[in-house]
């Protein structure tokens, strides 16, 4: 009696696996996208209409599309840039080869033209995330670098720093969370030339990390993302042209933040966040990026950190900055090159009246990186307060590599 309640039970359980199997089987559609002249259709979205998850085919219109049994009913729909949209049901290709023919959209501009140019370059944000991990370093690095910062208050220089150190980074390119992408990071400066003597922890602070965070490639939430749903909610992107570098073609996309915020552009009172791309066509290696910001206020220790303003001596009157980062390659992969930050700051001072126009100029500049077991750093040095040796600095060459 035992034995027989033992072997319905695992009957039972048997069946409802194979059901659960069943319910969650893996179909496919394999094919190729062609136009009238039978040649493939690059970078075509395919995707559920249930959903809006799928795939895009590659250079030469093959695409494979993956979806669970219990969507054999739904439709697909196609949509690549001068095509008209192509809509299937699922059902008709499942487990087959599937040959589509788009129809070439006539010259006209309409909403649905739009939309296709607008998934177009998303895919090619999307597939610039994804690739990072195989165009950028992966595992333990160090960079000799390069850094000045220079302040300017009403034409009148303020305060001007240089100096030489050492990056180094335990994990590289390795895709991580918002919340780690700069967590694996050491610096220690090791020279340092300024005009002016370190009197507190504000005038040695020099700000490094804020200048890292401009390092777009190694963090997800800006313009580079993995899910196409993070682009479409928020940003506007467009192909402003393709240009040509050494035999090379480049794409160059523009984009604006819908609606900014600091999750998204890494700064407390963003107002308005918009830039240039530049992406390589042969591997989808960002080389570039050139950003706008406009903000409501700014904090002496960061964008990222509130300001009290009634315990500000200045009121924020506009604030606005610019960054450029590149990116070379170095043998198989690509590494940061250098990172430009113009800040413009306009106070309005809350004792006199006055304005104040306070500009800043940091740049950070990469002369060397060596992957061949680099010397860890663990800790980072914010506060420095290294004594000039002007022997060092009549010796040392900052602009060899720019």
């Amino acid at each position: 009696m035992k034995s027989t309640k033992q072997l319905f039970t695992f009957l039972a359980v048997l069946m409802a696996f194979v059901l659960a199997l069943q319910v969650n089987a893996q179909e496919f559609i394999k094919g190729k996208v062609i136009d009238s002249d039978k040649k493939g259709v690059s970078f075509a979205n395919i995707v559920l209409t249930s959903n809006y998850k799928g795939t895009t085919t590659n250079l030469y219109g093959d695409f494979e599309l993956k979806f669970s049994s219990n969507q054999v009913n739904d439709t697909i729909r196609i949509t690549a840039v001068g095509f008209e949209p192509l809509f299937i049901r699922v059902n008709q290709y499942v487990g087959k080869e599937a040959i589509l023919t788009m129809k070439k959209a006539q010259f006209n501009l309409d909403k649905v033209t739009i939309q296709a140019k607008s998934l177009f370059y998303y895919t090619i944000l999307k597939r610039a995330a994804n690739k990072a991990q195989n165009n950028y370093i992966n595992g333990s690095l160090l960079s000799a670098a390069y850094y000045r910062s220079k302040r300017v208050e009403n034409n009148s220089t303020t305060s001007e720093r240089q100096a030489a150190l050492n990056i180094y980074d335990a994990k590289g390119y390795d895709k991580q969370h918002v919340k780690t992408a700069f967590a694996d990071i050491g610096y220690a400066f090791t020279q340092v030339k300024r005009n002016f003597e370190v009197a507190s922890l504000l005038s040695g602070s020099t700000n490094l990390d804020e200048i890292l965070e401009f390092d777009i490639v190694r963090t997800p939430h800006n313009i580079l993302h993995t899910d196409t749903t993070h682009f479409i909610d928020n940003f506007n992107v467009k192909l402003e042209k393709v240009i040509e570098q050494n035999k090379e073609k480049i794409w160059v996309i523009s984009y604006k933040c819908l609606q900014p915020n600091l999750a998204l552009t890494g700064d407390y009172y963003v107002s308005s966040y918009k830039g240039k791309i530049y992406i390589n066509q042969k591997d989808y290696a960002v080389l570039k990026n050139e950003l706008e910001v406009e903000a409501t206020n700014y904090s002496n220790l960061g964008r990222s950190v509130y300001a009290d303003a009634k315990t500000q001596e200045r009121k924020a009157v506009s604030i606005q900055y610019k960054v450029t980062t590149n990116y070379e390659k170095q043998g198989k992969y690509y590494v940061l090159k250098s990172i430009s930050y113009a800040r413009n700051n306009k106070w309005k001072d809350n004792n006199s009246g006055r304005m104040v126009l306070e500009t800043t100029t940091t740049d950070l500049m990469i002369n060397s990186t060596n992957t061949n077991n680099p010397k860890p750093i663990k800790e980072r040095q914010y506060f420095e307060e290294i004594p000039f040796d002007a022997a060092f600095w009549e010796k040392y060459n900052f602009i060899k590599d720019e």
